[in-house]
């Protein structure tokens, strides 16, 4: 059962990060029911148009409205007393939580069997009809929080400028970042030891570049050929790794210089804005940037 759950995480996971490629087309796609994990059905997708523009400075962008934001443990938590659930689900949920509780308060300690069932006040054979062991189960966890992570944005259109758009949703990816920066310190603390994680990191950030890539092409009524979309495909890989590493350069690790330079969130996901916007907002940026390399070689 564990292994059919965490499959089903696997490809309801890569969803989370339509990051750029869903308000290129000015949609927003609505979180997966996480009331039922061995089910994960498609999310619909709303359809939008932003008109062009960038703003230059700071104070050109408006800020948007308050961002929702959940607790993801808290999430855990409600479920495993959700009557309205069978109580083998509940069960689950509630060894979830436990598992998310000491990783939110020590991302990189040690997690015991014997902690967890002093924490749930449960049997060693319950434990283990879930889950074969402890990484197990935190591989589950962590597959579902970064499924999970982001539920409740809303679908929605709009009609404001594209740098706007790029803008608001990396403001709303940094706030969540900053609430649940345990969740990402553990799983890169884990996916030095679990083969899966990186796995599953590196299946996640693939089709998210191929996915903005289709994205740009509909936006822009344009195809590509083989070569423009590799190369594309790479700078967008390039700057998954660029917004990741910042991200857990400021919010786990505190950077220093980072925290320095952009004082909030707001801030940081202007910065981040800025190096992504050039790369989507002009259709001839894959063909300009290859003609650019094939000169230099021939240099």
């Amino acid at each position: 059962m564990v292994r059919v759950i965490t499959k089903g995480l696997a490809r309801g996971f890569l969803d989370v990060f339509w990051w750029l490629c869903i308000i290129i087309d000015g949609a927003y796609c609505t979180s997966k029911n996480i009331h039922r994990m061995q089910k994960y059905e498609s999310g619909s997708i709303g359809e939008g148009d932003f008109v062009g523009g960038q703003p230059s400075t700071r104070a050109d962008v408006s800020m948007p409205g308050t961002v929702s934001r959940s607790t993801f443990v808290d999430m855990l938590a409600a479920q495993s007393i959700n009557r309205g659930l069978k109580k083998a689900e509940r069960t689950r949920y509630l060894l979830l939580s436990k598992i998310a509780e000491r990783i939110r308060q020590n991302p990189t300690g040690r997690i015991t069997v014997e902690m967890l069932l002093n924490d749930a006040g449960l049997s060693r054979g319950t434990f283990y009809n879930y889950f074969n062991d402890v990484d197990e189960g935190i591989y589950v966890l962590l597959a579902l929080f970064l499924e999970t992570w982001n539920e409740g944005r809303p679908t929605q259109r709009s009609n404001q400028d594209f740098f706007k758009a790029i803008y608001a949703t990396n403001l709303s990816y940094c706030l969540r970042y900053e609430e649940n920066a345990s969740f990402f310190a553990a799983f890169s603390y884990y996916a030095s030891s679990m083969e899966k994680l990186l796995d599953l990191r590196n299946e996640i950030n693939a089709s998210w570049a191929v996915r903005t890539i289709r994205a740009v092409e509909r936006r822009f009524q344009l195809t590509m050929d083989a070569a423009q979309r590799t190369y594309l495909e790479g700078v967008v890989r390039m700057l998954i790794l660029m917004s990741t590493g910042t991200l857990e350069e400021y919010y786990v690790y505190q950077n220093a210089q980072l925290r320095a330079a952009f004082r909030d969130a707001h801030e940081l996901a202007f910065a981040l804005s800025r190096q992504w916007y050039p790369a989507l907002s002009n259709p001839a940026f894959a063909m300009g940037e290859m003609v650019q390399y094939e000169a230099l070689r021939r240099v």
